[in-house]
């Protein structure tokens, strides 16, 4: 998961509010490709207490190929 980013739904809408200064941090921790860091956004299978309805994390690294 991404500290400082939160998503819910709304009428078929995704309201994304976003902590500036804590979600800076936590991209900056975030490996990144060119400067470019992936990012994904799934539907959680309930609702949080918060009504928070999708997560967001990282997208995995793929794996470098190496020359043979």
């Amino acid at each position: 998961m991404i500290a400082g980013i939160n998503v819910k739904e709304s009428s078929g809408e995704l309201l994304i509010g976003i902590k500036r200064e804590q979600f800076i941090a936590s991209l900056q921790n975030l490996p990144d490709k060119d400067g470019w860091v992936n990012i994904i956004i799934s539907p959680l299978a309930t609702p949080t207490s918060k009504g928070y309805t999708h997560n967001v994390r990282p997208q995995k690294p793929k794996p470098c190929k190496t020359d043979q």
